[in-house]
């Protein structure tokens, strides 16, 4: 690949905006008028595979180095995705713990859950199931149950819930997790789950926006799944306003 092509690339793509495919094609193009289409598109592969641009989206690039965001593993949550596992080995479920957004909060949430969403055909057997064995544990439960028998000093309380088909999720260490694009949406969408939340949504999405590789269009379609996808958008645009 010719070295002045990698870095006009890489100096156009410098401020780490995002570009669409067929504008950095035309600006290829202006600087190389010479390249033949399909040589153009190989560079263009190769470049993407080198790291040196990146992919967030569908037709979108952007040289901009931004982490992937992993939900993390402790050891309880393993265990308890294991007895599900083990115990039903061929539902579609994901486990995570919401202690975790605190990371993108300028006030800390004092109360915190271990969530599990499990398909809808299994969600009641596996509720059921957990029930035998754990404590405080609520299966999709309402905003009355939040506020009635839910206590915000009993740790860990466990919600299980309906997982909605074709939700992003990302598989570490053969656990199933959700993606961060499925929670920010799910934030916004289950407001009776996430109310600590809810007063600090723009500067949530502002952060996870600046901090880590989102696919927004992963984002829009689970948005869609959850008929959320102005909201979503809105607030996306709000958040890359802020200052």
């Amino acid at each position: 690949m010719p070295a002045k092509l990698e870095n006009f690339v890489s100096n156009t793509l410098s401020s780490g905006a995002e570009i669409s495919l067929s504008d950095l094609t035309e600006k290829i193009k202006s600087k190389f008028p010479k390249l033949k289409e399909n040589t153009l598109q190989v560079y263009i592969s190769r470049l993407k595979k080198s790291g040196l641009i990146k992919n967030p989206s569908r037709g979108i690039y952007s040289t901009e180095n931004k982490l992937d965001f992993w939900f993390p593993i402790n050891n309880n949550l393993k265990k308890i995705f294991n007895e599900i596992q083990n115990q039903y080995h061929y539902i579609n479920f994901c486990i995570w713990d919401t202690s975790v957004l605190n990371d993108f909060m300028i006030h800390q949430a004092f109360r915190t859950y271990q969530i599990i969403e499990v398909e809808k055909d299994a969600v009641n057997q596996v509720f059921q199931f957990l029930s035998q064995t754990k404590q405080n544990i609520y299966l999709n439960p309402k905003t009355e149950v939040f506020q009635n028998y839910i206590n915000p000093n009993t740790n860990p309380v466990t919600i299980v819930k309906t997982l909605k088909s074709e939700a992003p999720v990302n598989t570490l260490d053969s656990v199933q997790i959700p993606t961060l694009e499925k929670v920010l949406v799910d934030i916004i969408s289950d407001p009776e789950i996430f109310s600590a939340q809810q007063d600090e949504l723009e500067h949530m999405f502002k952060t996870a926006l600046e901090r880590y590789s989102i696919n927004k269009q992963n984002l829009l379609r689970y948005a869609t799944r959850r008929n959320r996808r102005e909201e979503i958008k809105n607030i996306v645009n709000k958040a890359l306003a802020i200052n």
